[in-house]
């Protein structure tokens, strides 16, 4: 087992991009490896999912509590009859990455932020017990029926896992005051989201959500390391999402990734965390000893713009895609998104019914938009999926992207998913499958050497080249159809479509693409 490197020079002198081989047993991967370069993750909100047990139901009572920020019901018997109806498999997932579900506080709360909105800890990042399930999700013998279902489908389970920080109800802020910092700092100002350098260690994301002091505390690393540890033997858990990674240090991370392999030695377990900063910074938690991955944010805040516009504009992805390449390597197991909880829903600007400045959660309260107006917005968010699946790192799709949801900011991008569908969002979600399954056979998509053959426009077309196996992607992000010429870098015997709908003529090295708006298409090179 290893990581194989080649580097060269072609016949000009010029240096050939690094490439990168794993290697697994002596050999290659490919799509038949039990490893985690072909996984496709989707993320479950628990609470917004889909209500099958009405017994557990209990919102919270406060008439200062809006609906859209209390409990709907999603529970565990909902991602259950979900995976027994094969809803993920026929989707082409393979991974379930379901959000926090330790026991949360049973009351509202005020934001400190301005306009002091009032909330509930239904997305389960309020933690009132470390080992405890809230009960409005289930029980632990239905959490363990989800994950053994799962893996006798060869689905793996992630937990969003939060460790750095409790709710003040938490018994861990009660009994070891001194593990936790102060919202106070030494000038009088409030350490609440205060994300600059001097702060993201130490900073409260509210009054009432105190953040661990690591540095100063070595006994809470490690008893959340602990916890951690027991939640994946207890419940088999495949690995990890890591919440707010860049406000923990590194010597949680590390603890927590030794622990993890000195406990399960035999076990291939997966950490992908969350850090909004630069890639250095997001990069910096990239590595053997601490996460396998996080979210590739310099691609998704670059590429969602391009992608959800009727006038895209691909001319600087290339550029964007390469510097991603020196980031993160030509082959890695980064995090690729469409949006997520913490992002505005792509639909609902793809749509034209926000901008990308525009504050998402007062929208969500104040105006949320409306149902889809535009059919391109289905085609707009299917091409960005296509990318993601074309590209090196993990796809990830956020629930309800499959069928895009609409929605704002938080909260208003965690509304209840729907099974109830137009023909539209049926259409949509058959084409995720389509393209899941494609990059669940074709190992060029996840670990190719990848070129970029033209990217002007609305136009950005790419080949992947694996061992002999080669497929080209090309993706045409406007109202118009366009028709394109293309210098091959390679021999190519001939070209056969895998999906999608427009047209090739090729000549030797020429090869002449016609791709319909709004369309991509993905063809298998024989070389």
């Amino acid at each position: 087992n290893g990581l194989l490197r080649i580097i060269g020079q072609d016949l000009n002198g010029r240096m050939i991009p690094l490439n990168q081989t794993i290697l697994k047993n002596g050999k290659p991967l490919n799509p038949d490896s039990d490893d985690w370069h072909f996984s496709i993750i989707y993320n479950i909100l628990v609470d917004r999912f889909l209500d099958s047990d009405s017994s557990n139901n209990k919102p919270i009572s406060d008439p200062k509590l809006p609906e859209i920020a209390n409990f709907m019901g999603g529970d565990f018997a909902g991602i259950q009859d979900k995976i027994n109806e094969g809803y993920f498999d026929e989707l082409g997932v393979n991974t379930l990455w379901i959000s926090p579900i330790q026991k949360q506080t049973d009351s509202s709360w005020v934001q400190w932020i301005p306009p002091n909105r009032t909330y509930s800890g239904y997305h389960g990042y309020w933690p009132i017990l470390p080992r405890e399930i809230e009960p409005r999700f289930g029980t632990a013998d239905e959490f363990k029926s989800i994950v053994k279902t799962a893996h006798n489908s060869n689905t793996k389970v992630l937990l969003d896992f939060v460790s750095n920080h409790v709710h003040q109800d938490h018994h861990y802020y009660l009994d070891h005051r001194e593990w936790f910092g102060n919202v106070t700092l030494p000038n009088g100002e409030i350490n609440i989201r205060n994300w600059s350098e001097d702060t993201r260690l130490t900073t409260w994301f509210d009054e009432f959500i105190p953040s661990f002091d690591f540095p100063s505390a070595p006994d809470a690393i490690d008893q959340v390391v602990a916890d951690a540890i027991w939640w994946m033997e207890k419940y088999d858990l495949d690995g990890f999402r890591q919440d707010a990674v860049k406000h923990v240090p590194h010597s949680f991370w590390k603890s927590l990734t030794r622990n993890i392999r000195d406990n399960f030695p035999k076990k291939s377990f997966y950490q992908i965390g969350e850090t909004f900063g630069s890639d250095d910074l997001i990069g910096s938690y990239v590595n053997p000893a601490e996460l396998d991955g996080q979210f590739n944010f310099s691609i998704y805040f670059n590429a969602r713009g391009p992608f959800s516009s009727n006038k895209a504009d691909f001319s600087d992805l290339g550029r964007i895609i390469e510097e991603n390449r020196h980031s993160f390597g030509p082959i890695h197991l980064m995090g690729n998104i469409t949006s997520s909880h913490d992002q505005l829903r792509f639909a609902g600007y793809a749509d034209g019914q926000m901008e990308f400045s525009v504050d998402g959660t007062a929208r969500s309260f104040d105006d949320p938009v409306g149902e889809i107006r535009y059919e391109s917005t289905y085609s707009k968010l299917a091409n960005f999926h296509a990318f993601n699946i074309s590209q090196p790192g993990i796809p990830i799709i956020y629930y309800g992207e499959e069928i895009a949801m609409m929605g704002e900011g938080d909260p208003g991008n965690r509304r209840m998913m729907r099974f109830n569908l137009t023909e539209n969002e049926k259409k949509l979600k058959n084409q995720f499958s389509q393209l899941n399954q494609l990059r669940n056979k074709y190992s060029s998509l996840a670990l190719g050497d990848q070129i970029i053959l033209k990217n002007e426009g609305p136009v950005l077309v790419l080949i992947k080249i694996y061992f002999d196996e080669t497929v080209l992607v090309a993706f045409n992000n406007s109202q118009d159809p366009k028709t394109v010429e293309i210098e091959l870098p390679i021999d190519i015997a001939f070209l056969t479509k895998l999906i999608g709908t427009g047209q090739f003529m090729k000549n030797d090295r020429l090869l002449k693409l016609k791709i319909n708006p709004f369309g991509h298409d993905f063809y298998f090179a024989k070389n």
